[in-house]
């Protein structure tokens, strides 16, 4: 069965996508991925990790796009680079605003551990069994223009410190996009109008936008 076939009979013009079951699996795969960091990254990390099921909204809502045409699994992997990416940001907004971080383990190591984070997002891309070699190189480019975008949001929300890092999340949420269009193996054009239907308006939105794009035959 193609994959327009499998889309076809899988969803509706207007999805139900439960949002807080994919944060929680996203939570779960952030910190399967985090326990195999080494003591030194790892350790501070682990003790700073969401415990519950929030946050998380641009990993979600590649995994909802995922979910859309039936390649959630596939895009797991890619939406948990983006969960890291929003970890990275607690840790360099915690250098921010003095949080206990930085007290107990020290600006170098605490730097190291956003640091792990960013190079782990990388190999998680590099080691993603389901993609080709060259999806996964264009998968690697979407996370360091994603990074790089994020990391200029949350220098420019900063002084705002309890809403920049929902705020710097919107940044990521075009990487969220790109990486559901390579997984689902949409082509340019509508890889193109999925990122557009991503960044305008809530998640709940740009799921309903997305579903009538990935149901139309290419």
């Amino acid at each position: 069965m193609s994959a327009a076939s499998r889309r076809s009979r899988s969803m509706t013009a207007d999805p139900d996508i439960p949002l807080d079951e994919l944060r929680r699996s996203i939570a779960e795969a952030v910190q399967r991925a985090v326990d195999g960091l080494s003591q030194g990254y790892g350790a501070p990390l682990r003790r700073r990790l969401r415990t519950e099921s929030e946050g998380y909204d641009a990993a979600a809502l590649c995994l909802g796009l995922g979910r859309l045409c039936d390649e959630e699994m596939r895009t797991l992997p890619c939406a948990v680079t983006l969960g890291l990416l929003e970890e990275m940001g607690r840790v360099f907004l915690g250098l921010e605003d003095g949080e206990s971080m930085v007290e107990g383990w020290g600006m170098p190591r605490t730097l190291n551990a956003a640091d792990g984070l960013y190079t782990l997002g990388r190999q998680l891309l590099l080691t993603h069994e389901a993609l080709d070699v060259e999806s996964r190189l264009d998968a690697l480019s979407v996370f360091v223009d994603a990074a790089r975008a994020f990391s200029e949001a949350l220098h420019a929300h900063a002084p705002d410190t309890q809403g920049a890092l929902s705020k710097a999340t919107r940044s990521l949420y075009p990487a969220a996009a790109s990486f559901a269009a390579l997984c689902c193996g949409l082509e340019s054009a509508r890889r193109d109008e999925l990122v557009e239907a991503a960044t305008v308006g809530s998640i709940d939105a740009a799921l309903v936008k997305a579903s009538v794009i990935l149901l139309r035959e290419p």
